[in-house]
């Protein structure tokens, strides 16, 4: 018996979980540049150490309070959180006692001085839209579908996004499948 293979293995173990690479970050009320969707296989795990900025949709911000925000992959995964906040619960944080309340409050205030809640048509690399309309009221649906050889973030080749209170649902991307290449024989 010999304990050099056992070594060697639980090494390779340990040294996979140093390795552990971060997926592509879900970010509510935010989203990376498109390319990353669209091209998600090729970006995807991404290697410790690399770092990514994103962008919070309009009426949000990061912590720090500004528009764009940068993390880091760490064995933890992304570090900071990539989150983004609404500008109307920054300015209540602000106030004490409104903590508690303040997702109530929040909707409140949201449904007196924004009324008229929309979502403009996202971007889509890859695919296209079944509607032409531009603007979109809460909680109307958008269906898209992906270019032959493309699919959905869940493998299909069509899905829908819903218009919500801060944003579309997700972002709608098209990537590239894997094992679609043709070979042709002259024969």
């Amino acid at each position: 018996m010999t304990l050099v293979p056992e070594f060697y293995s639980r090494l390779w173990c340990v040294c996979a979980a140093m390795d552990m690479p971060c997926d592509l970050p879900q970010i509510e009320n935010g989203n990376l540049a498109q390319y990353y969707y669209s091209f998600k296989s090729y970006y995807f795990p991404m290697p410790k150490g690399k770092k990514l900025s994103y962008s919070c949709i309009v009426g949000y911000t990061t912590e720090r309070g500004t528009q764009d925000g940068r993390i880091t992959c760490t064995e933890k995964g992304w570090s900071p959180l990539p989150q983004c906040y609404s500008e109307l619960e920054h300015f209540l944080a602000g106030f004490p006692g409104t903590y508690r309340k303040r997702s109530c409050i929040t909707e409140r205030i949201k449904s007196v001085f924004f009324p008229s809640g929309k979502c403009t048509k996202p971007l889509l690399e890859n695919g296209s839209f079944y509607s032409t309309e531009m603007d979109f009221k809460i909680h109307e649906e958008l269906q898209y579908k992906c270019n032959p050889g493309y699919h959905t973030p869940s493998g299909a080749t069509e899905d829908t996004v819903q218009c919500r209170p801060q944003g579309w649902s997700f972002q709608p991307s098209c990537t590239k499948k894997l094992g679609s290449i043709l070979h042709f024989s002259p024969f």
